[in-house]
Order: structure tokens, then C-alpha cells, then sequence
């Protein structure tokens, strides 16, 4: 999982760090369309795929051996807060089993680092978060697929993460001309906009007919709504949500979760309220 230290000269796209690195695929995080795609070095530079490179996030590439790259360029303009001396730009590449939900204080104990910064795309600015915050900080997010980190001051060593693949994410790579990749679908969720004032529509796919239950939560934990309770197709559904209550009261402005269940599989996605 790579990230780009530095805003490009000349505007990146996929097929340059294909060039640049000599990888023979790079994997990235569409959020419209909540899949996994990928670009080749043989995909026509016209390609959809051939996406321009940008600041916060990783992208997968499958490199044949190790291999050191230099960048040159700028400072991102989110006025990222550069003060180490070593500076290391990391993604999860899979989906970590415990602990759940995997956040900044987690990465940042586990490859030793100093501070981990994150590019807020609320704020759009960049924020950090140390290793002696509280557990409870919002600065202490949970690391999400796609989102590329920046750790500061972390030594050299390899890490091991224990968990699955990302949801919507299945790569099927072969080290021939006719390199593969294909998409399964499975459990996904979102929601647009996201934050919202009015109402949000949210989105989710279940990849076979299941009992599907769709609540609302607040940050407490306590159930704000239930949504949907029924069985269900497979295929994608959608539901608006108009930021009331059970009885029909809306709700005041803040973080509130949305936990989709399906069968034996469940996800859940941060919503905010705002003004």
C-alpha cells in the first residue's frame, strides 16, 4: 500500500507510478461506486481507470521485488505537519480481525511510530494523532479501506496484519501478460451527502437474499431508528433517512452510526448531522 509523499510537479496518474515503480497493477477504492478497481501498465491511458493521483489517499500496487523510489514535488496543500525525520506513507492492506474498529492509536503502537497523521476531508486538512492521546479522542479514528496514513518517525520493520479482505474487494493477479482483476460483489454500505442536513439517502448491497436489518444509533449506542427489519433480495437497496426518531422527532446535530446486518455479516458507517 503506497501513498504519495509529495503533490507531483506534473499531475500523477495511475499508469505513471505503474512506470515509476515498474508494478504490474495498481488497486485503488472507488467511493461511488464502493468497489475496487485497477489499472495496468497494458490499460489505454484514456481508461477510466487511469486515475489522477491525489493527496490522503493509498493506493495497492503488486510489485515483482522491493524496489526504493524518489519523488519529487511539493508539499501537499493541506499545510501537512512535516516535523519528523523520517516520514512513512502506509494503508491497510487488509481488513485487520482484531482489534475492531483498528484505529490511529493502533497503527501507531504497532510500527512504533511517533504520531500518525490523516488528511481531513471534512476540514480539508491534514490532522495528527499521538500515541498519548486518550483512547476516546476524535483524533483517534478508525483507519478505513482506501485512506492512505503518514507516519512520523517510525523505524524500519515489517509488519504483520492478521484479517480479510476489504469488503468488494477480491484481486486475482497473475504474473503474465494477461494479468486479471475482478470485482465480487458482496456487503457494502454508504451514504449521500454524508454529512447532511435535511436527509440522507443510504446505500447498501447484500450479495444474496438475506434477513436484512438496517438501525440507527447514536453515539451512545442507544437505538435512534429501525429502518428496515425484513427479508430481502440480493442485489443493491436504497433508503432515505430524514434524521428522526422513532416517533418521528429529528434528531439533534451530531455523530450518529448506521449498522447494517445481514445474515452473519454486519457494517456499520459514521453519519453526521449538521446545521
Amino acid at each position: 500500500m503506497v501513498s504519495l509523499p509529495l503533490q507531483p510537479v506534473a499531475q500523477m496518474r495511475a499508469k505513471d507510478l505503474l512506470n515509476m515503480t515498474g508494478a504490474t497493477l495498481l488497486t485503488f477504492w472507488d467511493p461511488v461506486t464502493s468497489t475496487w478497481k485497477s489499472h495496468t501498465p497494458s490499460t489505454p491511458d484514456n481508461s477510466p481507470t487511469n486515475i489522477v493521483l491525489k493527496e490522503g489517499e493509498s493506493y495497492i500496487i503488486n510489485m515483482l521485488s522491493a524496489k526504493t523510489v524518489t519523488f519529487t514535488g511539493t508539499q501537499w496543500q493541506g499545510n501537512i505537519p512535516l516535523t519528523g525525520t523520517q516520514v512513512s506513507m502506509v494503508g491497510l492492506p487488509i481488513q485487520p480481525t482484531y482489534p475492531k474498529p483498528y484505529r490511529a492509536k493502533h497503527l501507531i503502537q504497532a510500527a512504533g511510530a511517533g504520531y500518525l497523521i490523516f488528511y481531513d476531508i471534512y476540514s480539508k486538512i491534514f490532522k495528527s494523532c499521538m500515541p498519548t492521546f486518550p483512547d476516546n479522542a476524535p483524533l483517534n479514528i478508525e483507519l478505513e479501506q482506501g485512506n492512505g496514513y503518514i507516519l512520523i518517525n517510525a523505524p524500519n520493520k515489517i509488519l504483520h496484519f492478521d484479517g480479510s479482505g476489504y469488503k468488494n474487494m477480491t484481486i486475482e493477479q497473475t504474473l503474465s501478460p494477461n494479468e486479471t482483476y475482478e470485482n465480487t460483489p458482496a456487503l457494502s454500505l454508504i451514504n449521500m451527502p454524508n454529512p447532511f442536513r435535511e436527509r440522507t439517502v443510504i446505500e447498501f448491497t447484500i450479495p444474496e437474499p438475506a434477513l436484512v436489518v438496517l438501525n440507527i444509533y447514536d453515539i451512545s449506542g442507544k437505538l435512534v431508528k429501525n429502518l428496515i427489519n425484513s427479508n430481502m433480495e440480493n442485489g443493491t437497496h436504497q433508503i432515505i433517512w430524514d434524521g428522526t426518531n422513532e416517533t418521528g422527532i429529528k434528531v439533534s446535530m451530531g455523530c450518529y452510526f448506521c449498522h447494517l446486518i445481514s445474515d452473519n455479516e454486519n457494517m456499520t458507517r459514521q453519519i453526521l448531522i449538521i446545521q
